[in-house]
């Protein structure tokens, strides 16, 4: 289904998920911002940090999406390696992203993306903050 909540998104949609969770028969629920392959995808640059294919200075452009616990369950979408994220994901704790495949050969080639670091639309400049694949 699709939701526009106007006040506390995040807030909304984590109880939205609970209660669901709390539901007789619900195996596993999640939440994502923007479905895949539907219209309005956001995209943004990606700028490696670190060792990598390209210079620092290079990026290429990604769509995003915010994700929720439980998500990728919820989609029966395996992840070849790392983790899925968790309501320990929050604004406190450290940044973390899950990337495709795709991006994750062109920024790293066949050398394992964990821990790796990108700057995400040339934020790390302005906030500090840099996310870990």
């Amino acid at each position: 289904m699709r939701l526009a909540p106007r006040e506390q998104p995040e807030a909304f949609v984590a109880a939205l998920l609970e209660r669901t969770r709390a539901l007789p028969g619900v195996a596993v629920a999640g939440a994502v911002s923007n479905i895949p392959m539907s219209p309005g995808n956001l995209s943004l640059h990606v700028f490696p940090i670190g060792e990598a294919l390209m210079s620092s200075t290079e990026s290429v452009q990604a769509d995003w999406r915010i994700v929720f616990d439980g998500y990728f369950r919820a989609m029966e979408t395996p992840l070849l390696a790392g983790r899925d994220f968790t309501t320990r994901d929050d604004d406190d704790a450290p940044k973390v992203i899950v990337v495709n495949q795709a991006l994750a050969r062109i920024l790293w080639g066949d050398r394992d993306p964990i821990n790796r670091q990108v700057d995400l639309g040339g934020r790390r400049a302005r906030h500090g903050r840099r996310p870990r694949a």
